[in-house]
């Protein structure tokens, strides 16, 4: 389809070249690229923080740029962000000649149509002749920027672009060789990935794009006749799929098919297949430190995509220029240091985010030429983005992640909010973290109540099942006569403790000479987090407690929680007259709203009445979790230790989430808390080994905290100190078993 190029957008491509020292970039490859892909015309955005790193980026792909490098790092995200929008410039260094003579013009741009051109105008234009600029905007006339969404396992996103090329000959009046391209490109992406049991983390995932163009092509056309220029619209859309495998903390293997099915018009792309590894170095991350290194081979198909002149003796060029080569260094969680190899050619980059803003600059090479090392352009790219965004829970619980190195642009703390509330009201947590399984199991029994009908007459027999969601029986009761009036049950499902987070509804069934009656209703398993423990009397801190049903029991007319102390006596009551909350939470006070000690012994009671006059009772021990306070007059310092490790061994264990959990609530608890996660050893081994293994324990704490309960990355850091300070004799098994340890100390301003 053609039709005649309209005036506006016209003045609008105009003024954007004579604007390109502002708004240019240049292909990947020795041609005109079509938004900037690894052969001509392959619908592919290069982002700015990939190409700092050379480019190679599928085995990172933890951020925006995934739609396109590799959609299966999608799955790996903790947060969701919106960006709204973001806006991408950059130079060729041979532009920069061309910077006072493209100023000159700026303000003759609309006399080009008149022809009405002064002398110095005219003179100017001659001084470009034998120019080449290409440049590339997120811009459409009068759509200006990207929009983007990412979130756990999925992505959108819109890119309005226009892709300008100008080459003049002799003078740039009255002829020169335009060719100028405009597109939509809007894409879905979704990422799925798997625990594989002591092999890893496997992520998949696949990109659709569809592709609005209008091109337009005209050689030795004289620029007062711009106007008569006429573009052609190509509709088409494409395929991109992606895999990677994490087999531990540190490696990332990906492998992305590009252009699986892709088709433009009535041409079809060559598909384009790509292999990746990344490498994260715990010994390398640090307080203020992350670091990932990365190395990306492309057009593993030889000879489907390459542009250059294979001959046997520039081969081996060929081989080299498919290979990206990058490393990337977070400081501060605020400030990116990239650099890598693009092409043959070295690269730089340089970020600075913000939880709001992030701006980002690169610097690569790329080969013009029919061969690698014949004529590089460099080039010059700048990005500036708005976004929101927040972390969540992720879609699943990897048994090892790769910490995404640009969390913090988007990090927002989830913090209990609270909601409305009766009188007298428990404090309520309206969201609470999401945690790993449960969160600290419960030990304690659940006592049912039935309510039996007035009217039943004589009871023959009768049989209570509880069961699970799917009716599976979990427990079961029966006997001969009137039914008891009470049955409690453990927890248990053959000898093992059954999930929180389903429901396990109960039946009564009475059998009576005139037939059956039953009686049904609702049992939850109630989760809680750990109180903190001192030896001594006098360390007093306010914790909370947060109790969870995972699910909410919408058939309750009332409820009530009690808190006893060591003796027996209710020192703490919460009643109202609503449905069962999901969740709520003590304040480690009594009635009086006296803090009360962190050495004392505390139990539970929760009591609800459903709609039908049943009755459940729980009940269970709230857990310690063993610490010290010090108090003093600007804050408080709070030391959970215990942590422990096996020999030579840095992940964690289910006998460490207690203390782990409870430490993550706790900052939580306080924005302005800073944690510092301390790591030990025993004195197995040489020293040097031991520093790094326990700075290698401290940071697999701290990812936890962040990836598995959301926080805020930039409230935790981490020491290592060997064995240099330990706790016990390191002379005795059980000495050195105290000394793997890792302690998290807490300080809170007062």
């Amino acid at each position: 389809m053609s039709k005649r190029i309209p005036r506006t957008i016209l003045l609008g491509l105009t003024g954007m070249l004579l604007l390109l020292p502002f708004f240019s970039t240049g292909a990947e490859t020795r041609r005109q690229q079509f938004v900037l892909g690894d052969n001509t015309e392959r619908i592919f955005i290069q982002g700015v923080r990939p190409m700092g790193m050379g480019g190679a980026f599928i085995a990172v792909a933890d951020d925006e740029n995934a739609i396109f490098y590799n959609p299966a790092g999608l799955s790996r995200l903790k947060y969701w962000r919106f960006t709204f929008p973001a806006y991408l410039a950059a130079i060729d260094t041979k532009s920069f000649d061309n910077l006072g003579t493209l100023f000159s013009l700026a303000g003759d741009v609309g006399n080009f149509m008149s022809g009405d051109l002064s002398p110095g105008t005219i003179e100017a234009m001659d001084n470009l002749s034998h120019t080449r600029i290409h440049g590339y905007m997120e811009y459409i006339p009068p759509i200006i920027g990207s929009v983007k969404y990412i979130q756990p396992g999925f992505g959108f996103g819109i890119w309005p672009f226009s892709d300008v090329l100008l080459e003049t000959g002799a003078i740039l009046l009255p002829e020169a060789s335009w060719n100028i391209r405009q597109g939509f490109i809007e894409t879905l992406a979704w990422g799925f990935s798997w625990n594989i049991p002591k092999f890893g983390y496997l992520a998949a995932g696949f990109t659709i794009k569809a592709i609005q163009l209008t091109k337009m092509f005209e050689e030795n056309k004289n620029i007062l006749d711009i106007q008569d220029m006429e573009m052609t619209q190509y509709w088409g859309g494409g395929l991109d799929i992606g895999v990677m495998y994490q087999p531990t903390d540190e490696f990332t293997f990906a492998l992305v098919v590009a252009d699986l099915y892709t088709r433009m018009l009535d041409e079809i792309m060559v598909p384009n297949f790509k292999i990746g590894f990344a490498y994260q170095p715990l010994w390398l991350n640090f307080e203020d430190l992350a670091t990932v290194a990365a190395v990306d081979v492309v057009e593993l198909n030889w000879q489907g995509d390459n542009e250059f002149k294979n001959t046997p003796n520039n081969a081996a060029a060929i081989n080299f220029s498919k290979f990206r080569v990058g490393v990337e260094f977070l400081l501060s969680g605020m400030i990116a240091l990239r650099g890598g190899i693009h092409q043959g050619y070295p690269t730089a980059g340089v970020s600075v985010v913000t939880s709001f803003i992030n701006l980002d600059w690169a610097y690569y090479g790329r080969e013009l030429g029919t061969y690698p090392g014949q004529s590089p352009e460099w080039n010059q790219r700048i990005s500036l983005d708005w976004h929101t965004g927040a972390m969540v829970a992720p879609l699943l619980t990897p048994t090892a992640t790769i910490t995404p190195t640009m969390t913090v642009t988007v990090t927002a703390t989830v913090t209990p909010t609270p909601t409305k509330r009766p009188t007298p009201q428990p404090t309520l947590a309206g969201k609470i973290p999401k945690l790993s399984g449960k969160f600290v199991g419960f030990k304690g029994k659940l006592t049912i109540v039935p309510k039996i009908p007035d009217d039943i007459g004589e009871v023959q027999s009768w049989t209570l099942k509880i069961t699970n969601t799917r009716g599976k029986v979990q427990k079961s009761f029966k006997g001969r006569g009137f039914p008891e009036k009470s049955y409690v049950w453990n927890g248990k499902y053959r000898k093992k403790r059954v999930s929180s987070k389903v429901q396990y509804p109960y039946t009564l069934t009475l059998k009576t000479a005139n037939g059956s009656r039953v009686v049904q209703g609702t049992l939850v398993i109630v989760d809680t987090i750990p109180k903190l423990y001192t030896s001594k009397n006098y360390e007093v801190y306010p914790d909370k407690v947060y109790f969870s049903i995972r699910m909410p029991v919408k058939e309750t007319k009332s409820w009530k929680l009690d808190i006893f102390n060591a003796s027996s006596e209710v020192i703490r009551s919460y009643r109202t007259q609503e449905e069962l909350f999901k969740a709520f939470v003590w304040d480690s006070k009594n009635e009086e709203g006296t803090v009360m000690p962190n050495n004392g012994t505390y139990r539970y009671e929760l009591t609800y009445i459903d709609k039908a006059d049943n009755q459940v009772l729980i009940t269970d021990k709230l857990r310690p979790v063993k610490g010290q306070v010090y108090p003093n007059d600007n804050r408080t310092t709070i030391k959970i230790g215990g942590v422990l490790f096996s020999t030579g061994k840095a992940y964690l264990t289910a006998d460490m989430f207690d203390k782990v959990i409870k430490s993550a609530y706790m900052i939580q608890d306080e924005s302005a808390c800073e944690c510092v996660l301390e790591g030990h050893t025993d004195s197995t081994g040489s020293k040097k080994l031991n520093m790094k293994l326990s700075l290698v324990r401290a940071e697999s704490v701290r990812r936890f905290l962040v990836d598995q309960q959301n926080v805020p990355d930039y409230q935790l850091s981490i020491k290592g100190w060997g064995p240099t300070k330990p706790i016990a004799t390191n002379r005795t098994k059980a000495g050195r078993k105290k000394n793997r340890r890792v302690e998290v100390i807490l300080r809170i301003p007062q």
